[in-house]
C-alpha cells in the first residue's frame, strides 16, 4: 500500500502584552507533502498433531513502512495597524523508514474434553530509522541555511522476546482461564551516531478470568489482568517537529512503558444484557505536557510518565432484536479518571541557563460515553444502518476536553445473487466532530480547537468471485499486531 497525503495548514496566533491588549499576530501557512508506503509479508505453517485438536502453528513476517515529508513554513507577523513586522521562511525535509520482523509459535494442546493447555514462543525486532533537516531560508534569493538545531539522525532498535502459557478448564457451572505471559525487552537508540539509550527489562503478567453460571439466565464473571503498553516509535523520536513559531512538538527518548493492573466484574442476563464493574491503576501513565519556554515565549508538546492514573467505571451493553427487521445495539459507560503525579516545570533564563522543579499534578473527573446503532432489513435485499456516538466532558493528564459527538449513516443494496453489493456510507453527517479543550496547569493556559473532514462519503462496489462453498483461509492473527499498533506514520 502506498500513497500521498497533502496538508495546507493556515495558523493564526494572538500575542497580548500582560495587560490583556493585542501587541503582534503571527500568521503561518504550512504547506505539508507527505508519501508513504507501507508493505507487509506473512508466511504461515500449522500441523494438526491428531484428531483430538492438538495443533502447532507458526508465523513468520516482514513489514515495511516507508513514509517522507516536505514542509514549507511561511510566517508574516503584522503589528496592531496591521503593518508586515517580519517575516520567516523554513523548509523542511523528514524521512522514516521502519522495518520490523516477527516469528512466533504456538502450540494448542487438549488435554481432555474439559480441559486444554496452550503455549508459545514469539521474537520481533524492529529497526526505526529516522532522519530530518530544516533550512532557513534568507535573502531576496531565498537562500537555505541550514538550522543544526533541527537536523539530525534518530535509530532506534528493539528486540522482544516473549512466552506464554494458558490453562483453561470447564467444571459444570464454571469455566477458568489462568495465564502468564514473559517478555524481555531490549531496545538501543543513538542520536547523530552517539548513544542515546540503552534499556534492557523483564517482565511477567498474569491473567486470570473466572466465568460463573448461576440461576437460569445469569452469569457472573471475574477477571483479573496485568498488561504492558510501550511508547510508539514516533513518541520516542526526539525530533523538534514546527507547528507555528510559537509552539512545537518533540517525542522523547526517555519516555518508558506503563503498566496497567485491571480487575473486572460482570454480570449477563439471557446471554445479552451485560453490566460490567471494572477498576484499572496504571502506574508510569504516558501523559502529554506543555512545556514554556518563557524566554523565547515558545511552547513545547512532549509526553513524559507520571505516577499514576485510576480508573473506575460501570458499562451497559445491551444488543436487542426490536421487531424481525429491526435491531439495535446500545452501550453506556459511566467512568471516573483520577491522575496522581509530579509534573516538571522548567524555567529557562535569558542567558540560556535553565532550573527544573516537580510540582504536584492531582486531576479527577467522571465522564461517560454513548453509543448505539440502529440495523434495519428492508425489503428487496436494501439494508440500513444509523448509528451515533457522544462523548462527555472528560480529562486527559493536563489536558481537559469539551464534549463531542458524531451520527453517522449508510444504505447497503444486495445483487446477483448477494454476490455483489453497493454500499452508500455518511460518516458524521452534522459535523459535529470537533475537539476543543484546554491545557490549564500552573502559568500555563493553553485552548486548543481543531476541527478536522470527519464528514466523509464514501461509496462502494464488491463482488465476491468464485464457489462461495468452499471454505476461505483461516482467520487469525499474524505476529506483528503489536508492533503495527505503535507506528503512528506511514500511512498506517
Amino acid at each position: 500500500m502506498n500513497g500521498n497525503w497533502n496538508t495546507d495548514r493556515n495558523n493564526q496566533t494572538a500575542i497580548k502584552n500582560a495587560m490583556n491588549q493585542l501587541d503582534t499576530t503571527s500568521v503561518t501557512l504550512g504547506i505539508i507533502r507527505d508519501k508513504w508506503a507501507n508493505y507487509s509479508t506473512n508466511l504461515n505453517f500449522k500441523h494438526v498433531i491428531d484428531s483430538t485438536g492438538r495443533e502447532i502453528t507458526a508465523d513468520l513476517d516482514y513489514a515495511r513502512y516507508d513514509a517522507d515529508n516536505s514542509m514549507k513554513y511561511r510566517t508574516s507577523k503584522y503589528d496592531t495597524q496591521n503593518i508586515l513586522r517580519e517575516t520567516r521562511n523554513e523548509d523542511g525535509l523528514t524521512g522514516s523508514k521502519i522495518n520490523i520482523y516477527s516469528l512466533k509459535i504456538d502450540l494448542i494442546y487438549p488435554i481432555n474434553k474439559t480441559s486444554k493447555f496452550e503455549a508459545g514462543l514469539k521474537s520481533s525486532y524492529v529497526n526505526s530509522n529516522n532522519d530530518m533537516r530544516f533550512d532557513f531560508l534568507v535573502g531576496d534569493n531565498n537562500t537555505p541555511v541550514l538550522d543544526p538545531s533541527r537536523t539530525r539522525n534518530f535509530v532506534y532498535k528493539e528486540n522482544i522476546n516473549a512466552a506464554y502459557i494458558n490453562y483453561s478448564k470447564e467444571f459444570k457451572r464454571l469455566n477458568m482461564q489462568l495465564g502468564l505471559r514473559m517478555e524481555n525487552t531490549n531496545g538501543q537508540g543513538t542520536l547523530l551516531g552517539k548513544d542515546l539509550l540503552d534499556r534492557h527489562y523483564t517482565n511477567f503478567f498474569p491473567s486470570i478470568f473466572f466465568r460463573q453460571k448461576l440461576a437460569k439466565n445469569h452469569q457472573l464473571g471475574y477477571s483479573f489482568s496485568r498488561r504492558i503498553d510501550r511508547p510508539s516509535y514516533e513518541d520516542l523520536n526526539p525530533f523538534l517537529f514546527f507547528l507555528d513559531p510559537y509552539t512545537y512538538q518533540r517525542g522523547n527518548e526517555l519516555l518508558q512503558p506503563q503498566y496497567t493492573n485491571a480487575f473486572e466484574v460482570s454480570h449477563t442476563y439471557k446471554e445479552s444484557f451485560t453490566t460490567t464493574i471494572n477498576y484499572s491503576k496504571t502506574e508510569g501513565v504516558m501523559t502529554q505536557i506543555l512545556e514554556q519556554n518563557n524566554a523565547l515565549k515558545t511552547t513545547n508538546a512532549t509526553k513524559i510518565n507520571i505516577g499514576y492514573v485510576e480508573n473506575l467505571g460501570i458499562s451497559f451493553s445491551l444488543p436487542l432484536p426490536i421487531t424481525k427487521w429491526w435491531f439495535s445495539n446500545s452501550y453506556f459507560n459511566l467512568y471516573n479518571n483520577h491522575y496522581v503525579g509530579d509534573i516538571p516545570k522548567t524555567t529557562i533564563a535569558a542567558d540560556g541557563s535553565s532550573t527544573t522543579v516537580f510540582e504536584p499534578f492531582n486531576a479527577r473527573a467522571t465522564s461517560y460515553t454513548a453509543n448505539m446503532t440502529h440495523q434495519f432489513t428492508l425489503p428487496r435485499k436494501y439494508s440500513v444502518e444509523l448509528s451515533g456516538w457522544y462523548l462527555s466532558p472528560f480529562i486527559e493528564g493536563q489536558l481537559a476536553g469539551n464534549p463531542m459527538g458524531a451520527v453517522s449513516f449508510g444504505i447497503q443494496k444486495k445483487m446477483m445473487n448477494d454476490k455483489a453489493s453497493v454500499k452508500l456510507n455518511i460518516n458524521d453527517i452534522f459535523w459535529t466532530q470537533r475537539f476543543n479543550g484546554v491545557f490549564l496547569f500552573n502559568d500555563i493556559d493553553v485552548q486548543l480547537r481543531n476541527k478536522w473532514e470527519s464528514r466523509v462519503v464514501r461509496i462502494n462496489f464488491s463482488y465476491r468471485f468464485g464457489n462461495s462453498k468452499i471454505a476461505g483461509a483461516r482467520q487469525r492473527n499474524t505476529g506483528l499486531e503489536d508492533e503495527k499498533n505503535r507506528v503512528k506514520s506511514g500511512g498506517n
